[in-house]
């Protein structure tokens, strides 16, 4: 005998485990009792005629349409993926493979200069190789971001020619290698200036050009909201989606940013929740005792740490994601000193497809 437990999220407000005892060890059998004990589940609490409920993929449909169970859907299948910013000097023809054999999924790949694929130098054969690579290994790419060659504000005249070079570069490649998703930064504070008056005043100067260009590419452009950039706080992100409304324009974001400062990041996924094209995994460790010696301007009070091995609630916010409809990526940005690159990949993939898969 199997059993199998359904958590159920209704519209009619209920929630609670309903356990389903299946008298068979056969599989397909198991699967398709239960199927039919949701089904039912469904048509009494949603009022759906579930003629032909089934699991096909990673979400339950009926006659070849998706089925919403309250306001969210069930049965999304998240993908765990890495940022590669850390290992940007290894051949990827290296690391591609080792990374499907500790169960990466997606890859969040650094084209910035420099790297081993660099936006502004790689050829029509470079990716073309990448493609088989990636597909030999069954990985795919949930995004290409070349985050300090995006900053536009707050910074050198030399930086931000480069950032004019790198930034377009990287809208036009997304397309060859059928990535929808460009990340960036927000860029800093103008001196002088607030963030807030900087998003308003200075970022549409420099940035207008590349939202468009990126409509006209077909690409979306992900802000991840480092606190040092003007980002920092949930009235930026209002702010800066007041001033650029672009639906093609949205968030890569971490939670890890906002929980050291004390701002929800859970209430940030309800509010923000149409604007979330893809997440950062990065944890955060407070030192509370540190904190009342200096301040929360002092130093050495807080740092970041791999994932489940600070704070964030992690269950909690995944399950958040779920509920606003989120299905795509937590990418794990590795920024723990504690860790090598490899070691840290390894111990983050594998705590988050635990709470994924």
């Amino acid at each position: 005998m199997r059993r199998f437990c359904v958590y159920s999220t209704l519209r009619t407000g209920r929630k609670g485990i309903v356990w389903y005892d299946v008298g068979t060890t056969d599989r397909w059998l198991c699967r398709r009792t239960v199927q039919w004990s949701v089904s039912l589940l469904l048509r009494e609490s949603t009022g759906i005629q579930p003629h032909n409920v089934y699991k096909d993929g990673d979400t339950w449909s009926q006659d070849q349409q998706t089925i919403s169970v309250g306001d969210h859907q069930k049965g999304q299948t998240m993908k765990v993926g890495i940022l590669t910013a850390p290992v940007s000097r290894q051949p990827l023809e290296k690391f591609i493979p080792w990374a499907a054999s500790i169960g990466v999924q997606q890859i969040e790949l650094d084209v910035g200069p420099g790297g081993n694929f660099d936006a502004t130098t790689v050829t029509d054969s470079d990716i073309a190789n990448l493609k088989n690579l990636l597909a030999k290994n069954n990985i795919t790419l949930s995004s290409i971001v070349c985050y300090w060659h995006t900053m536009m504000t707050g910074v050198t005249a030399d930086h931000l020619a480069q950032s004019k070079k790198v930034f377009p570069a990287a809208i036009k490649l997304a397309p060859k290698l059928g990535v929808e998703l460009v990340g960036a930064l927000a860029g800093f504070p103008t001196q002088g200036k607030s963030r807030l008056n900087t998003i308003k005043e200075d970022l549409p100067v420099h940035f207008r050009p590349m939202a468009d260009l990126a409509r006209e590419a077909g690409v979306k452009i992900m802000f991840e909201n480092w606190y040092a950039t003007n980002l920092q706080n949930l009235e930026h992100f209002q702010t800066i989606f007041e001033v650029f409304p672009d639906a093609h324009l949205g968030l890569n974001y971490d939670p890890s940013h906002l929980d050291w400062q004390e701002i929800d990041y859970i209430d940030g996924v309800r509010e923000f929740q149409k604007r979330i094209f893809h997440v950062h995994a990065k944890d955060v460790w407070v030192n509370p005792t540190r904190r009342a010696r200096v301040g929360s301007n002092g130093d050495g009070w807080w740092r970041y740490v791999l994932p489940g091995y600070g704070r964030i609630r992690w269950g909690e916010f995944i399950t958040t994601l779920r509920q606003v409809g989120y299905d795509g990526v937590i990418s794990v940005e590795h920024e723990d000193d504690a860790f090598s690159p490899e070691e840290g990949f390894v111990k983050s993939v594998r705590y988050l497809r635990s709470l994924v898969d």
